[in-house]
């Protein structure tokens, strides 16, 4: 009890030294109880010798038949007083069996080393050897008599011997029961340990796969894929959403910045300027505040972002994300400003919006991509393409949501639009987001 109250402690407060301590301890106790009835049988008289004196003959003369019948004992008259003395123990195997149970003992604590073990186990041995040969090496010898006695034609090894051989074989046992538990502990916790290691190399690669994806992918679609039982590479998703906001925006002359001369690495560092505004713009739509927008796609300089494309970020009654898409259009515009400071350049941007129903859909079995289709994609495109640099053109149907929010308006007019004739639009002016821009 002691033992397992130690090994369940605090490791920072008890030492393995202690524990030891304490095992060893133990072991000495069960032990000592062990061999400790030994002595209640001192002095132990020998039968050979008495009964040779009370015969008058030499020890050597009488056989162990000779000594039963002149003291009057059998091997089973172990309570029974006998001329020579005190009653005496006729099956000192007891000891030898009891010793064997205290080293029994010795090998159940784990928590002691295998060289430990070997110590007290030869300490054990070692010194009941010498209680048998030494102290009372009477008792086994008196028990030998009887046995013959009572065995005549039997072949026996005295008791003396076979004690201490015993006691080695076990021990013998213990050592190499231990090792091969040992071992096994062993090969277990290096198994468990690389277990353990593929199971965390294996979360981290899930995790990142799992992030990839989501860089792809929309957290409902891919959500959808990971989590469908049939994997089907010709399985078609798609999604009709009722009124989804869409935005273009195109940094008008990027192809007059970009150029392939030797001073910019063949035009790599225009390409690293352009991939240090869009990934602003994408820092931008991570904030919390804009968890309705989904980012679509990039299509050289053109950002194109759309908002409430399934039922998280959908708001039907108040149109939330439609007002987020028109702060994050001006959002994008004070961003691309700050770029322009610190980048000595003259970017300009064109924005346009539109709203309305659209289809939402993954295409491609390999490489897939997620994209928007119908009519209000088209018109939101075409806002782009017919708007004014550092303006953001919008349709009338986002106007008309728009304007009781609080959004200021300037009309634009009617504007011809490919496809659609002509088209009144109005252009965005503020309030302004009070967000610092950051790079």
């Amino acid at each position: 009890i002691c033992y397992k109250m130690l090994k369940k402690s605090d490791c920072s407060c008890i030492k393995r030294k202690a524990v030891t301590f304490v095992s060893v301890s133990i072991i000495a106790l069960i032990s000592s109880m062990a061999v400790g009835n030994m002595f209640f049988f001192l002095p132990t008289h020998d039968l050979r010798t008495c009964a040779a004196q009370f015969a008058n003959v030499t020890p050597t003369a009488l056989t162990p038949s000779n000594v039963t019948d002149i003291l009057n004992i059998t091997l089973l008259d172990e309570s029974k007083p006998t001329i020579c003395g005190p009653q005496s123990c006729h099956f000192p195997q007891y000891f030898t069996y009891s010793m064997v149970l205290s080293m029994l003992a010795c090998a159940q604590f784990l928590g002691t080393s295998g060289f430990s073990k070997l110590i007290l186990l030869l300490s054990q041995s070692v010194l009941y050897t010498l209680l048998v040969l030494l102290v009372n090496p009477t008792l086994f010898d008196n028990a030998d008599l009887l046995n013959h006695a009572t065995f005549e034609e039997s072949v026996m090894i005295p008791l003396r011997l076979m004690s201490p051989f015993i006691l080695m074989l076990f021990v013998a046992a213990v050592l190499m029961q231990g090792q091969q538990a040992e071992l096994t502990a062993r090969m277990d916790f290096l198994w468990n340990k690389q277990a353990a290691e593929e199971r965390e190399e294996m979360v981290k690669k899930q995790a990142y796969n799992r992030k990839l994806i989501h860089n792809i992918l929309p957290v409902d679609v891919a959500k959808y894929y990971l989590d469908k039982k049939e994997k089907n590479d010709d399985d078609l998703y798609c999604q009709s959403c009722e009124c989804v906001a869409v935005m273009f925006a195109t940094i008008t002359n990027f192809s007059e910045f970009y150029m392939e001369l030797d001073a910019n690495n063949e035009g790599v560092e225009c390409l690293r300027l352009l991939n240090e505004i869009i990934a602003d713009f994408d820092n931008i739509i991570s904030e919390p505040q804009f968890y309705q927008l989904e980012k679509i796609k990039t299509m050289g300089s053109t950002y194109m972002v759309s908002s409430g494309l399934n039922s998280a970020t959908y708001d039907k009654e108040n149109m939330s994300h439609i007002s987020a898409l028109a702060v994050f259009a001006m959002r994008l515009q004070d961003q691309l400003k700050f770029v322009n400071t610190h980048s000595f350049n003259n970017f300009k941007f064109r924005i346009g919006l539109n709203c309305g129903p659209v289809v939402a859909g993954v295409i491609g079995a390999r490489k897939p991509q997620y994209d928007i289709w119908g009519n209000t994609v088209n018109v939101a495109s075409r806002m782009d393409s017919t708007g004014i640099d550092d303006k953001i053109q919008v349709s009338e149907d986002v106007y008309n949501l728009l304007k009781t929010k609080g959004f200021d308006f300037v009309p634009r007019g009617f504007v011809p639009v490919k496809g659609k004739g002509t088209m009144m639009t109005y252009f965005l002016e503020g309030p302004r987001p009070n967000e610092e821009p950051t790079s």
